[in-house]
C-alpha cells in the first residue's frame, strides 16, 4: 500500500492482533524496496532502543523524556 505525503511515498504496513484487546496499528517507512516484515522488524529493534532511552532518563530524574 503506497500514500502520497507530501512529496514523499510510503510504504505502510497495517497490523491487526488477533487478541489481547489492542488495536490496529500502522507502521511505515519511506524506504519502498523493503518488505513489509523488514519494516515491522525495524520498528521491533527501535523500540528496545526507545525503551532503554526512556527508562534512563528516568532514572537520572528528568520528567519528560
Amino acid at each position: 500500500m503506497y500514500f502520497r505525503f507530501r512529496r514523499d511515498r510510503l510504504r505502510v504496513v497495517a497490523v491487526e492482533p488477533f487478541t489481547g484487546g489492542r488495536t490496529v496499528q500502522a507502521f511505515y517507512s519511506t524506504c519502498l524496496t523493503v518488505t513489509p516484515v523488514q519494516i515491522l522488524t525495524w520498528y521491533v529493534r527501535r523500540w528496545s532502543i526507545e525503551q532503554a532511552f526512556q527508562e534512563s532518563k528516568t532514572h537520572l530524574g528528568f520528567e519528560e523524556p
